[in-house]
């Protein structure tokens, strides 16, 4: 169990048992809300979750409120983000929190709850909620064949269906796998990418100028088990 400040405990038992981690600190995670308006489009306002009255002088009572959270491996500044951004503004004048979070990968339950230190006049009444979902999500774990000592190189893995399929990266091309760490991670595949046929590891080696990874690298095992702890 860990225990943080304003957002309380957290334990991986239950519904988060499969995870089989703890998140890290508030502070390491530095989640941001910035909020855009028609007065505000381009840079936004930051605003200060410890002082949110200070930090809100863009926000109005009236019009409505979106809000924007960008996918895994993803930030709230990618070009999309922002073209959705400037397109919901450009259709109605609207305030739109932008989230951020560069670290989310075992850390969603307290970004998640980040959000809850925000002032009760800003947060989403569940029945003008939509499209809201983390159940397609999936973990991915990844053991690598002994003997093979280390290399550098990216790993991809695709989820193959009978309609379409999704391609996960898990690491960086310059990144160092060895045959002896686990690779896993958290990923949320798109909506109708379901009943999973089978998965594809790929890999991909590095090639720079001191050091390359090997043209070969072994996997024994892919695991994957879906938000219900379900293999």
């Amino acid at each position: 169990m860990v225990c943080y400040r304003n957002i309380g405990c957290f334990r991986d038992e239950g519904p988060f048992d499969y995870l089989d981690t703890l998140p890290a600190a508030p502070e390491v995670i530095n989640t941001t809300f910035t909020l855009y308006t028609r007065l505000n489009p381009i840079e936004g306002s930051l605003i200060d979750l410890t002082n949110t009255t200070s930090s809100l002088n863009d926000f109005k009572e009236s019009g409505p409120v979106k809000i924007i959270i960008h996918g895994f491996g993803s930030t709230g500044r990618d070009p999309w983000v922002l073209q959705m951004t400037e397109a919901l503004l450009y259709v109605v004048s609207s305030h739109i929190f932008l989230f951020t979070d560069q670290y989310l990968t075992d850390n969603c339950i307290v970004s998640g709850r980040n959000h809850s230190t925000l002032s009760l006049n800003l947060r989403l009444r569940f029945k003008d909620g939509h499209l809201c979902t983390l159940s397609n999500q999936y973990k991915i774990q990844i053991d690598s064949s002994s003997g093979q000592s280390s290399t550098w190189g990216k790993l991809e893995v695709i989820f193959l269906t009978k309609d379409r399929n999704e391609t996960f990266q898990l690491t960086s091309e310059s990144d160092e796998i060895k045959d002896e760490s686990l690779i896993q991670g958290l990923v949320v595949a798109h909506p109708l990418v379901r009943n999973i046929t089978s998965a594809i590891v790929k890999y991909t080696k590095y090639r720079g100028w001191i050091y390359s990874g090997k043209d070969f690298w072994g996997i024994d095992k892919i695991v994957l088990t879906n938000s219900d702890g379900e293999m």
